[in-house]
């Protein structure tokens, strides 16, 4: 089923494969997980596609009531026919988002309960423990306007005779993608590693896909469950919530699943700078290595323009990546 008659860009250019593709082609069936990647590369840098008409770089978008993935101008882009003039701009939106949120009484309530929670945790782990400290970039980059942050709560932790960065970032509403992004490669350049905390998690809201998918697809809530278990054990938890993959009838199946883990069983990856409890890719790597040929080909055939093992797609017989729709090699 196509959309296009709904998008008001229909076609893209992709300068990594020299070509124009269709959008509807490309986005139309796209599984979740690859959706919510690609989304993050485009923000990351890592991955290009332009307007079409004026050639200017896009990002990729989505309407939470309607399944429906298209691309848009960024906020900042010059006039092109193309381009929702209905937009407000980014830091008009951040304002109202910003005005009685950031210090209203969830925040503030959720984030003086972690600061005591690590204050008296049981364990002994945490130290320089503080609310609202500065954190200023140790390694700035001349291109960047901001070189500091000031985290909901930041700390120290003990970990394997280490001791590492942590950063508690509340997000009661939801936020641009590049706020995130920005963020995390912010806390991650200096060597901190970032725990998104929710409220609450809707896995429809595209703030916390974005959250959960650049971490292995895992979501750390401070719900009510996880105040009891807090206050009952004097060791901080979490409800973590993930993206879990099974193997049925030879084809990956996923469902969200949710589970009350203390602080202390997070597995922290120094490479990537990433904290979570369930390694989802790792599995859904292992899940893909079972299938039959047939099967497995749909997800691990190597892509020469994308680089990586991507998902196939079959048009009039020809086998292309789902991701930049280029044909792939037999």
């Amino acid at each position: 089923m196509s959309f296009n008659n709904d998008r008001l860009i229909t076609k893209v250019y992709d300068p990594m494969v020299r070509d124009f593709i269709n959008v509807a082609k490309q986005l139309d069936g796209i599984e979740k997980s690859d959706f919510f990647k690609r989304r993050r590369q485009i923000e990351e840098g890592t991955r290009t596609y332009l307007c079409a008409t004026c050639y200017q770089a896009l990002v990729l978008r989505g309407t939470p009531t309607k399944v429906l993935y298209h691309y848009q101008h960024r906020h900042s882009s010059e006039n092109c026919p193309l381009q929702d003039k209905h937009q407000l701009k980014i830091d008009e939106i951040l304002a109202m988002k910003f005005n009685g949120q950031k210090e209203g009484l969830r925040h503030r309530t959720a984030k003086e309960f972690i600061h005591d929670a690590i204050i008296n945790d049981s364990t002994k782990r945490f130290s320089n423990t503080k609310m609202e400290a500065t954190f200023l970039d140790e390694n700035p980059d001349t291109l960047m306007t901001k070189t500091w942050r000031r985290p909901d709560v930041s700390s120290l932790y003990a970990l394997d005779g280490n001791v590492k960065n942590i950063v508690f970032e509340l997000q009661l509403s939801s936020t641009f993608i590049s706020v995130i992004v920005a963020r995390e490669e912010f806390y991650q350049r200096n060597n901190a590693f970032v725990i998104w905390v929710l409220l609450n998690f809707d896995e429809q809201r595209y703030t916390d896909l974005d959250i959960a998918y650049g971490n292995r697809v895992n979501v750390f809530v401070l719900s009510d469950k996880a105040k009891v278990k807090t206050l009952a054990t004097g060791e901080l938890w979490f409800e973590v919530h993930w993206r879990d993959p099974e193997l049925i009838e030879n084809k990956i199946e996923y469902e969200w699943k949710k589970e009350l883990i203390p602080f202390s069983k997070l597995i922290f990856h120094d490479y990537y700078m990433k904290a979570y409890c369930y390694d989802v890719d790792t599995k859904e790597g292992d899940l893909k290595s079972q299938l039959p040929k047939k099967e497995r080909n749909h997800y691990e055939e190597y892509c020469s323009f994308c680089r990586e093992a991507t998902p196939s797609k079959y048009i009039l017989k020809e086998r292309l990546c789902s991701n930049c729709m280029s044909p792939k090699l037999d």
